[in-house]
């Protein structure tokens, strides 16, 4: 039984080119803030490789996660890899992290890859817009991610992001479903699966996007119109970069004026 605060498997793992496009993004726009915050640290791979990117850059670190066990786990592969001086960890969620004020830089990243459904994903996207100061950029993982069985079918990262922000600039990034061997498209033993064509991530520049006002707090599977629509984002080159005005598409029922 997956727990509703925490949807880990295997399939989270992040794909090699997705730890490459962050990792790159990271060290490009190092002058763009102070510190890298990761929000669901699963068992630290990409925890590590950050924390030692940060060592390098002179940013500090932050490792947000509900769960102690996986905090320890992050812990012991940071350290297998770089000193952690420099790497704070919180165990909470991301809104928890900003209402204490536990991050005083502005970061040049917000990684997300924690609570998966609906509520979960605009929940920590409104945390990351009261954060004070705000962040560069934010990054989402599992933008593709999909499931088949109907308890699940509120596990949409791509509609809780399209129904939290407006006028959202962004980018995909990482692996193409059906384009590698990472991702698969068809539903497996535990009924996950990507959309075929859509990358399994995004990165948002936080300083020119708005959060909506009022969002509908609702999952495809407790409203039909949510469930049929289908909101997804083309693929573009990772070169195309931040400034290039590419917009998320969103549904009537996800827009800042819903009721």
């Amino acid at each position: 039984m997956l727990k509703p605060n925490r949807l880990c498997s295997s399939h989270e793992i992040e794909t090699i080119r997705t730890q490459d496009d962050v990792l790159e993004f990271v060290d490009r726009q190092a002058h763009m803030g102070g510190a890298v915050v990761e929000v669901g640290c699963d068992r630290g791979g990409l925890t590590a490789q950050l924390a030692h990117l940060c060592r390098r850059l002179g940013k500090a670190m932050y490792v947000v996660d509900v769960c102690p066990e996986y905090l320890e786990i992050a812990k012991i592969s940071i350290r297998a890899v770089t000193g952690d001086d420099h790497v704070l960890y919180y165990r909470g969620d991301l809104a928890g992290f900003v209402k204490k004020g536990v991050c005083a830089e502005s970061p040049t990243l917000v990684l997300v890859d924690a609570d998966h459904r609906y509520r979960g994903v605009v929940k920590d996207i409104q945390a990351i817009f009261a954060m004070k100061p705000k962040p560069y950029a934010a990054a989402f993982h599992d933008f593709s991610l999909r499931y088949s069985i109907r308890e699940l079918q509120d596990v949409r990262v791509d509609k809780g992001v399209c129904g939290a922000l407006d006028n959202a600039i962004y980018r995909p990034i990482g692996e193409v479903a059906g384009q590698g061997r990472t991702l698969r498209t068809t539903p497996g033993e535990d009924s996950h699966y990507h959309e075929p064509g859509t990358r399994d991530g995004v990165l948002l520049r936080v300083m020119k996007t708005t959060c909506a006002r009022q969002v509908r707090l609702l999952g495809p599977a407790d409203n039909p119109r949510l469930k049929a629509s289908r909101t997804t984002t083309p693929a573009r080159p990772l070169n195309a970069g931040l400034s290039s005005p590419a917009r998320l598409a969103r549904t009537p029922t996800q827009s800042g004026n819903a009721r």
